[in-house]
């Protein structure tokens, strides 16, 4: 067959093909092709009679034989390019839609599915340029808005997404994606009732929407509204029974709402559909541990940290710290985390120096500037700053409290700002304009925290304290405030931070707190008043099994001794005491209270004998309390920043005959305690003594070297040199 020939075959098949006439242009096309079995434009014409009929496979094939040829036209180029885009050939689909582009010039069609392309690889920049372009051709389409917009939301952007899906839904109102979509990124926005009525508009046109369902319950229970909630997350599970993003939705909700053991087993059901779902297993596991739900422990505590340490599943920090021997595994759960969470905003613009003159701006960002642990601890300091120096910024983003630590700590401040209200970028930026010069993270992974805040970089220099007991993994965390004690030499690699070392004691303390003039009796806690009383008021998810093993062979080897713990749950008294009676302990020798106001907390303490403390997560603010009531707490290092508080706080106090290194040695101390009243009275003594003379309660001394390291730090900054370590003498 001559050019000629060939020539006008192709004419002819082309003819039929344009009539429609498909089974006459095929026979001519396969005749061309026996003789020139490359040839594009026969393969390209067939390609598209095979995807006429159905055959798929048949019509890309025949695409990929078009496009090898120089002679390929655009148009091939550009299907076997979107075709590619659809099937998920990423590195093809970009290849060949650039080809066609350079052949035919810029159009629509080609520039949207380029830059959808691009997107999907993590070519962002490329990608919005492309989306621009294909805008500046047809601003009619409702995808490339929509797809614009979640380019938007990728980079960030959330202004600028939203703006793009508003105007995708006005050129379809029914775009129930859009609509869903800029649900969330309200949500994100922290406007929710706004992104409740996006979700609730996608259900109108769909109600079949699944996961409108589930991100309208979402915005419920961020709301705080959990029957709403429960009620959506029910709904999506009737349209779909196995969605297990509804169900630790759902399982998280009960949780919250101390539905304890329906949420273990909402979790149980989650995890049997899908063993390997982030975040669940350490969910369910903190949970057990909350409840003092044993029955699997050794085994679900080794799952978890194989899960962490090998699987590299991303778990929960939290739940990882307070239950973890090993610090490496701490920092790989925060590293997951962070990564998948919490990832730095690396398009925010670089601090330049001189940071600021004048007097040294510190802003601490929390939500529990109300009558919480934290608080208690920390109120002196942000009273007693050296003004002189030092400009004090609260940036608080939880709810209004008006209790009296609320209203203390908005005197205590000379800017308290409310920004609840506002998404983490929001208040990373206004932190910017406010020229904040250290921001201190004082929540960290702990209930409620905003860590998205320095991930947008809320100041030059970002600080981690006292909220977290463990690095937070993040490479825009610069510091973590601690000491010797609480973080060794050996221990400083499982630390993506820079350490801030404190001479005495990490933590500060609040000397104003108030002890209660009550003079409360035994018989007002139901506690024996002949009886020797060894007490913990630490969270019941610090109780593992292997402290609860050594605390009944303390009460077994102290005659009349009985155990005084809180009463976190009805769930976790009942597990207790079951618990207490497999082991053989009589009946009525642990006695439970309930939480109650902290003046009277502080002085319920004097009812109490010894403190016996927990592994691998210690008493924290809880040990403080104990101390400052006078209270001797027994206490053995751990091998992580978590465990190590207690020996921290007593070496602060100068009291390392309460400090053991092993179990036994715990064992062995607690009970020498119980059965030798003189010794535990000198220890007593020694201990009130100490309270006024040492370190520890000393929150004058403790600004000044907290001070001195920030000023350390800001010098660094200031001299363009990466975060070291830093020792305060």
């Amino acid at each position: 067959m001559n050019r000629e020939e060939l020539n006008q075959l192709l004419s002819l098949a082309e003819v039929y093909f344009l009539e429609k006439k498909a089974q006459l242009a095929e026979v001519i096309l396969h005749k061309i092709l026996l003789a020139y079995p490359k040839h594009s434009r026969a393969n390209e014409l067939l390609a598209y009679i095979a995807g006429g009929t159905g055959n798929l496979d048949n019509y890309y094939a025949l695409l990929k034989l078009s496009c090898e040829s120089d002679e390929c036209t655009p148009t091939a180029l550009y299907y076997y390019g979107s075709t590619s885009l659809e099937k998920g050939c990423l590195a093809e689909a970009i290849k060949s839609l650039k080809s066609s582009l350079e052949k035919a010039g810029d159009f629509f069609e080609g520039l949207h599915d380029l830059a959808t392309a691009q997107a999907m690889v993590g070519a962002k920049s490329e990608a919005l340029q492309n989306y621009q372009k294909a805008l500046a051709l047809n601003q009619s389409s409702p995808e490339l808005f929509f797809n614009l917009a979640r380019l938007y939301d990728d980079l960030g952007e959330l202004t600028l997404s939203l703006k793009n899906y508003d105007e995708a839904i006005k050129l379809n109102s029914n775009y129930v994606e859009a609509w869903c979509n800029r649900g969330i990124d309200l949500r994100k926005m922290l406007q929710f009732p706004e992104a409740k009525n996006s979700f609730t508009r996608a259900l109108q046109i769909n109600p079949n929407f699944v996961d409108a369902w589930i991100s309208r319950g979402l915005t419920f229970s961020e709301m705080g509204h959990t029957r709403e909630a429960l009620d959506d997350y029910d709904h999506a599970l009737r349209l779909d029974p196995n969605n297990v993003v509804a169900l630790v939705n759902k399982a998280s909700v009960l949780h919250d709402i101390g539905r304890y053991q329906d949420s273990v087993q909402t979790y149980d059901r989650a995890l049997a559909l899908s063993p390997d779902l982030p975040y669940a297993f350490s969910e369910r596991f903190h949970i057990k541990m909350k409840i003092a739900q044993w029955d699997d422990y050794t085994e679900s505590l080794n799952m978890l940290c194989n899960q962490v340490s090998h699987e590299g599943r991303p778990s929960t920090p939290f739940a990882v710290v307070v239950a973890s021997h090993s610090e490496q595994m701490n920092l790989e759960a925060a590293k997951r985390y962070v990564s998948d969470k919490f990832p730095a905003n690396n398009l925010r613009p670089k601090f330049k120096p001189p940071i600021s003159g004048g007097r040294v701006r510190v802003g601490y960002f929390s939500n529990d500037y109300f009558n919480h642990a934290t608080s208690f601890l920390m109120a002196e300091l942000f009273e007693l700053h050296n003004r002189d120096k030092f400009e004090i910024f609260a940036f608080s983003f939880g709810e209004k409290r008006d209790d009296e630590m609320h209203q203390r700590l908005q005197n205590a401040f000379d800017h308290f700002i409310e920004v609840g209200h506002l998404s983490d970028s929001a208040i990373a930026d206004l932190s910017r304009q406010m020229a904040i010069d250290i921001a201190v993270d004082i929540k960290g992974f702990t209930r409620a925290a905003r860590p998205g805040i320095f991930a947008n970089y809320a100041a030059p220099i970002q600080v981690n304290y006292l909220g977290y007991p463990a690095s937070m993994g993040a490479e825009y965390i610069d510091y973590i405030i601690a000491d010797p004690v609480l973080i060794p030499e050996e221990n400083q690699r499982s630390f993506s931070e820079k350490i801030i070392y404190m001479p005495n004691s990490y933590q500060v303390n609040d000397s104003k707190r108030v002890i209660a003039d009550d003079e409360f009796k035994r018989a007002d806690f139901d506690l024996p008043s002949d009886a020797f009383v060894y007490c913990c008021f630490n969270n019941t998810y610090k109780i593992t099994p292997n402290i609860f093993d050594s605390w009944m062979r303390i009460l077994k080897c102290v005659p009349n001794s009985v155990l005084w713990l809180l009463e976190d749950n009805a769930l976790a008294k009942q597990n207790i005491l079951l618990e207490a009676n497999k082991r053989g302990l009589e009946k009525g020798r642990i006695i439970f209270s309930t939480r109650m106001d902290l003046p009277g907390h502080l002085a319920r303490h004097k009812l109490a004998d010894v403190f016996l403390d927990t592994l691998p997560c210690c008493a924290h603010t809880t040990a403080s309390d104990a101390l400052w009531a006078g209270l001797p707490i027994v206490a053995q290092v751990g091998a992580t920043f978590a465990g190590r508080v207690s020996a921290s706080l007593l070496r602060a106090l100068d009291m390392p005959e309460l400090i053991v290194e092993s179990g036994e040695h715990y064992e062995s101390l607690a009970i020498q305690l119980g059965r030798s009243p003189n010794d535990l009275q000198a220890l007593r003594v020694k201990l009130k003594t100490n309270i006024e003379n040492k370190p520890l309660f000393n929150t004058e001394l403790f600004i000044k070297n907290l001070e001195a390291a920030y000023l350390s730090v800001l010098e660094r900054k200031s001299a363009q040199l990466a975060p070291d370590h830093v020792f305060i003498n």
